[in-house]
């Protein structure tokens, strides 16, 4: 209730209550005139649709978006944004059941061209609570999409990138891991070499050693054989039991020198 101390003179006198109701209405039409100047001026699109989803009311940012005029949308069924397949409408129970939604989606334009957007929608309901209309707001995402293709690409990119210096990576260590498998190898067969070379070294320093103890062994066989023979030629047979030990005597001394020529043999082959 409004206080009567509070209003002026002209709403103290008989019919104030009209002038009253006159100056409210003026206010209400004033804000709703500020309000359509802030929305024909935002750079978000905005449409209002009845709940048969024709067209009450959109900004020129939507319209202009969709390469229509305002007049020419006002009425039309709020399906002409959208492609065919992207055409859903709401029943009037759906409508009772959900208060806002949003998603992304393909718009197309008077010209048949289609572009990326971003809606968000609210119902609108009337003082007992039923669905009377839906306010949507539509965003052009032509630039957002194509910075995060911009992007994705950049990431491809980078991706393809380290795949193929991972492959270089894995290449180079793999003809290092060549390298030094060649270099063992190279390194093992030097030592091989070198073992060979020292054995070959031993067995001729062996050899001429052996050589040189067989030959004199031999001179020293060659004496003791011609001792014993000569012994066992002018001994008289009385003394058969000392030619029985010049007999193995002689023997031995062949055997060891059959061996002297062995030795003698692998000398001269070291």
């Amino acid at each position: 209730m409004i206080d009567s101390a509070r209003l002026s003179p002209a709403e103290s006198r008989p019919g104030a209550a009209f002038e009253l109701e006159g100056a409210t209405h003026v206010h209400v039409e004033e804000a709703l005139r500020r309000l359509e100047k802030a929305l024909q001026t935002m750079q978000l699109g905005v449409t209002i649709t009845d709940v048969a989803g024709r067209i009450v009311y959109t900004n020129a940012a939507d319209a202009g978006m969709h390469g229509y005029s305002v007049q020419e949308l006002i009425g039309k069924d709020v399906g002409i944004f959208s492609l065919p397949e992207e055409r859903h409408p709401l029943t009037q129970e759906q409508l009772r059941s959900v208060t806002t939604w949003q998603r992304e989606s393909l718009n197309i334009r008077k010209d048949g061209s289609v572009f990326p957007v971003r809606l968000l929608s609210d119902v609108v309901v009337s003082a007992d609570g039923e669905p009377i209309g839906v306010v949507t707001t539509c965003e052009d995402i032509t630039e957002r999409k194509a910075a995060e293709d911009r992007l994705r690409e950049a990431y491809e990119e980078l991706d393809q990138r380290v795949l193929e210096r991972t492959s270089e990576l894995s290449e180079a260590n793999a003809r290092l891991r060549e390298e030094i498998a060649e270099r063992q190898r190279t390194e093992e067969e030097r030592i091989a070499l070198e073992d060979q070379l020292r054995q070959a070294q031993k067995m001729e320093a062996l050899g001429r050693l052996t050589g040189g103890i067989a030959h004199d062994f031999g001179n020293l066989l060659t004496v003791m054989l011609a001792n014993a023979e000569l012994a066992a030629r002018t001994l008289p047979t009385e003394y058969e039991h000392i030619l029985d030990e010049l007999e193995v005597l002689q023997g031995a001394g062949r055997k060891a020198r059959d061996l002297v020529r062995k030795l003698l043999g692998f000398s001269r082959e070291q």
